[in-house]
């Protein structure tokens, strides 16, 4: 491709795409440069006016010529069907009608042409209605200047074949196939609507709702055509179809092909979109099922990406997360880890689909273990539990004490971080947890009691929602609750805390959670911990999949997943390697971890067994293959009464959020979050080292440190806007607000809170009505405004408290961005909000 002195492409490139003679990543370069030039779009479509008389010779491609372009005709078709007409600027629209293959309104046969809907360099669609039926159509065809080119034609047929033999509300209908006049047409109904791609570029921003909707309808497309035996293979935004009145489509089948022909042997196709091919097809031509899942992924990851309105709700940040843990298994590089089936898609987005409504329990506790709190203090949500086990800082004897895990030596802190900043809540002692959703799904565990091994069917039903650890006890967390413990191995250097605590019993493992309970900060918060049931276990483990391990079926992959006696003769520090898709680390590896037992499960083990166990270990572990490391299997030792610990076991822990009035002592652990109405309540934020807490969301943002002392929030990017969002639950509501110190820094040259015309920030709160009021602002030629004095009494009667800031900047200077939200220094107390608030009636 090249480029004349004005940026602009060369007449022969211009010439190549007007006869579609351009492929591959070589036509992906010269489109994308379409998207931006208005030049080229009129240049394009006045060469096509002038060179008609050219059309004859330039069709005439040799057999050579057309084969070779059978085979690398990558992305050619689609791209020019599909989006070349949305490139044409106006002008370049007037004259691309001049050359139509029809001059409207016209007749031909039963139709009557209205007009020309999207002209492009190889198909022509128009806007029809049928004579006597009076029903408006899309009338597709080949271009005349394309008629004689054999790759197009096929293409064409390919389209018509597969519309005719599916029917589908989220595809678009295909109403007649005709020959006229020595052409072939395509009838098709008449969709209303714009595709993804252009209302991303009409920055037209689409609700979570709207979003999950398109999602549902394009993977019900994709399960159709995958049910009735065809691949679309050219799943991309331009290929979406979002409309007025109608369901969203999915369009442009030219690509299809019979899931028949995709199978046999040595068929290689390379052709789709670039960024929306998998690596399997890139690399080799394999194509499958996976491969429609991968494009739809993709465009999943477009809409969060490009379309989804940036106004959410904190509940549906939560959804986002979901979905983003949904798109990563879609778009997995293995083939064989990515979700293989449309229905699996459908069904994990009918759930969040379900969530997305506010009366949906996914964001209130009412069931069992996580009904605590809440049915003391009604409405605090998930997140919010997350959030307050290590956000909120608690009243004691008239001074703070903040619920953050104990400080550690930095290189455990660096060893810690992203442990931390993903985790769902840390309790009091740094341990991460995060939370698994309910579910069901059937199984066949493998038991090993001693040289013995059994297979169990059984169906594990999680009827609420739990949280876990995302790693196993490390021996730093169990001798801070039971002091000194003896292990077998003998590590040096302070990540000799972070390895997982071993060679211990289940009676030593019991007695950590009834300490762990015990403690004051887990009594206040209401947490009690436990060992996971057997069944809770394999459900977290399994993070959704249905493989033999939560990456798939394939042992050769535990490298990258566990610790074994294949790449480790001890236990190594927790989280080192991939986690499983719900954010939980070392599930197949590193060391076993224990389990307690089902009733019904005992009893079915000892009618196998004949003798009775209560407790057993799942998963892998440094001393075991891969083999023996999937999800299903359950270790029993054979005489429990003399067992009192292994180097190869260990454990991880539950954690119940107690209900206040289940009994006399999480009564009591409830009414201690009772306050003093005459006693400041503070929310302390921290960043002199790991945020503390972290955001509950951040958007071309970082943590910038100018010096060793002073840090603060700032952009990551300049001439790009930032965010970052905090969420914080209180145990009741806000009475007053007592203390909002300055939040906002937006400097100019003299390092003083003012205006400067190279930056911008606003700083906003919300209460539980989810509305963002402003309480700092400033922006070019505008001082800083200070509304907190009417905004926070806004607050009064929430129980619960966002704060967000958005900071934008066109440079730096010599030392700081202008922009910053929190700055401190180390020798100043952290960022503290204060709120009066209500005793619970």
């Amino acid at each position: 491709m090249t480029y004349d002195t004005s940026g602009c492409l060369s007449q022969q490139d211009i010439s190549r795409l007007a006869t579609g003679s351009l492929q591959g990543s070589e036509l992906s370069l010269l489109t994308d440069h379409l998207d931006q030039c208005e030049r080229c779009q009129n240049t394009l479509a006045e060469f096509t006016h002038q060179t008609l008389g050219l059309e004859k010779s330039l069709s005439k491609l040799t057999l050579v010529d057309i084969e070779n372009a059978g085979n690398t005709y990558n992305q050619e078709q689609a791209k020019l069907t599909a989006e070349l007409g949305s490139r044409l600027g106006e002008k370049a629209s007037k004259l691309a009608e001049q050359t139509a293959l029809f001059s409207t309104p016209c007749q031909l046969g039963q139709y009557e042409l209205h007009g020309l809907i999207a002209p492009g360099g190889m198909g022509e669609v128009y806007r029809a209605s049928h004579r006597r039926l009076k029903r408006e159509v899309a009338i597709k065809v080949i271009r005349r200047n394309q008629q004689e080119n054999r790759v197009f034609y096929q293409s064409f047929l390919r389209e018509i074949e597969t519309l005719g033999q599916l029917d589908h509300p989220n595809m678009v209908r295909a109403f007649d196939a005709i020959e006229y006049d020595g052409y072939l047409f395509l009838v098709m109904e008449f969709l209303d609507g714009v595709s993804l791609k252009e209302s991303a570029r009409n920055h037209q921003p689409l609700s979570l709702t709207q979003v999950l909707d398109i999602m549902l309808a394009l993977t019900r497309a994709v399960g159709h055509l995958h049910d009735n035996g065809y691949l679309h293979l050219d799943i991309k935004p331009s290929n979406v179809m979002v409309l007025k009145e109608s369901p969203p489509k999915l369009i442009d089948y030219g690509l299809a092909l019979p899931l028949s022909d995709a199978s046999q042997p040595g068929v290689m196709i390379r052709r789709g979109t670039e960024g929306y091919m998998p690596p399997e097809q890139l690399s080799s031509g394999r194509v499958s099922q996976r491969t429609d899942i991968y494009g739809t992924g993709k465009v999943f990851s477009f809409l969060l990406g490009e379309c989804l309105d940036s106004q959410l709700s904190r509940r549906q940040l939560l959804i986002i997360r979901s979905l983003e843990q949904l798109i990563s298994e879609m778009t997995m590089e293995d083939p064989s880890a990515r979700l293989s089936d449309a229905s699996m898609v459908e069904q994990r987005l009918t759930s969040l689909s379900s969530d997305n409504k506010p009366e949906s329990s996914l964001l209130y506790l009412g069931k069992k273990t996580l009904a605590p709190i809440a049915s003391k203090y009604r409405g605090i949500s998930i997140l919010g539990l997350m959030v307050i086990g290590f956000v909120i800082s608690q009243l004691n004897q008239g001074s703070v004490v903040d619920f953050k895990a104990k400080s550690l030596e930095e290189e455990k802190r660096v060893a810690w971080t992203n442990l931390l900043a993903d985790a769902d809540f840390t309790n009091s002692i740094g341990m991460p947890f995060n939370l698994i959703p309910d579910g069901q799904f059937d199984t066949e565990t493998k038991i090993r009691i001693g040289d013995e091994s059994f297979g169990l069917k059984n169906t594990i039903a999680i009827r609420s929602p739990i949280y876990i650890g995302t790693c196993e006890v490390t021996l730093g967390q169990y001798r801070e609750v039971m002091g000194d413990h003896e292990s077998q191995f003998f590590p040096e250097g302070p990540s000799s805390e972070l390895l997982p605590v071993e060679s211990l019993s289940i009676d030593d493992a019991i007695e950590f959670c009834r300490r762990l309970s015990n403690r004051e900060s887990e009594k206040q918060a209401g947490r009690l911990y436990r060992i996971p049931t057997s069944d809770e276990w394999e459900f977290a483990c399994r993070a959704g999949g249905t493989g033999a391990f939560s990456f798939g079926d394939k042992a050769w992959q535990m490298d990258t997943h566990g610790w074994y006696n294949g790449n480790a003769g001890q236990p190594k520090v927790v989280g080192k390697k991939r986690a499983n898709g719900w954010g939980l680390y070392d599930t197949h590896g590193n060391v076993h971890e224990l389990v307690m037992l089902e009733d019904d499960e005992m009893e079915r083990i000892h009618e196998l067994a004949g003798s009775r166990h209560w407790w057993g270990f799942r998963g892998g572990s440094w001393a075991v293959s891969a083999d023996y490391s999937t999800c299903n299997q359950l270790y029993i030792v054979a005489r429990p009464d003399l067992y009192t610990g292994d180097g190869s076991v260990g454990f991880r822990v539950v954690c119940d959020m107690l209900a206040a009035g289940d009994d006399a002592e999480s009564m009591s652990r409830a009414d201690s979050l009772t306050v003093n109405s005459n006693q400041p309540y503070i929310v302390s934020i921290d960043l002199r080292g790991t945020p503390n807490p972290p955001p509950l969301r951040t958007l071309n943002a970082k943590l910038f440190r100018e010096s060793e002392s002073v840090h603060y929030w700032t952009t990551d990017q300049l001439n790009e806007w930032a965010e970052i969002e905090y969420l914080f639950e209180l145990p009741s509501p806000v009475e007053a607000v007592v203390e909002f110190e300055h939040l906002a820094w937006v400097y100019n040259d003299n390092h003083y809170p003012s205006f400067d015309p190279e930056c911008q920030g606003t700083v906003e709160v919300a209460g539980d009505d989810g509305q963002w009021h402003v309480i700092f602002h400033s922006e070019s030629g505008t001082p800083v405004v200070d509304n907190r004095v009417n905004v926070l009494p806004l607050l009064v009667g929430s129980t619960s408290v966002g704060l967000r800031a958005k900071l934008f900047a066109k440079k730096k200077g010599k030392n700081d961005y202008f922009s910053q939200f929190l700055r401190r220094g180390d020798h100043v107390e952290p960022h503290q909000l204060g709120f009066i608030l209500r005793k619970p009636q």
